[in-house]
């Protein structure tokens, strides 16, 4: 048991789940969510000596598998998830006012009114992005597209649209988008090359790729790194 204690269990991203019976593809198809369930009587067969018999199906057929097929969850994450956490923020009154005030344009407001929501209901940051198959941290603005469209951005297309904007505020003058592109890319991914730009340590990257790259927008270092860390851009 002391041994079992002392083992580090490493962490699983992904994983296989084994839907025998079409569980997934019934609530993500045709289970309404809007519709109360009427709860199913089990078929009385006949009564002995005061024990009520019920239908019970039995199979000797092998249990092979006829047909079997993989589908990756994207960024949507099931619908059966989904719905649990729009119930708990429907009729909620620190989502009526979430709403209100980033509509308004106070994100540093609606951050502080969602934290306070996450404490009541136990939720985090961390648990939205494994129930949404992002790797990002959920962001305010993510938290409002699902409360009014029901689905989040993939971590590509969030990704784009961030670089896009950050790309266009700034005027770079001679410096080619695509390295500008390349430096906020690594920036964002690459957490050893991020490492060692935050710790001043450009001789420990072996990418001379890279760093040739970096040496063309160097300039631009602090413009790039505070908007990544100001949208949570780091995967």
């Amino acid at each position: 048991m002391g041994l079992l204690m002392n083992m580090k269990i490493p962490k699983k991203e992904d994983f296989y789940l084994f839907d025998y019976f079409g569980i997934c593809e019934f609530f993500e198809k045709k289970y309404d969510f809007k519709k109360p369930e009427k709860l199913l009587k089990h078929k009385k067969v006949g009564v002995s000596d005061g024990l009520v018999e019920y239908v019970r199906s039995v199979s000797n057929e092998d249990d092979e598998i006829v047909s079997s097929f993989v589908r990756e969850v994207g960024a949507e994450g099931f619908i059966v998830d989904r719905q649990g956490l729009r119930e708990s923020c429907e009729g909620n009154d620190f989502m009526d006012d979430f709403v209100r005030v980033y509509e308004g344009g106070d994100l540093v407001r609606a951050r502080s009114i969602l934290n306070n929501f996450f404490s009541e209901k136990n939720l985090s940051y961390d648990r939205l992005s494994k129930l949404f198959n992002v790797k990002r941290e959920i962001s305010v603005e993510d938290v409002y597209n699902f409360l009014k469209f029901e689905s989040i951005k993939s971590d590509s297309v969030y990704f784009e649209e961030k670089f896009e904007e950050f790309y266009s505020k700034y005027d770079f003058e001679k410096v080619s988008k695509e390295d500008i592109r390349a430096v906020f890319e690594n920036y964002c991914y690459n957490s050893k090359i991020r490492s060692c730009i935050d710790r001043n340590e450009l001789g420990k990257i072996a990418d001379m790729n890279f760093l040739l790259l970096f040496n063309n927008v160097k300039q631009y270092k602090e413009e790039i790194v505070d908007y990544i860390l100001d949208n949570n851009l780091m995967l």
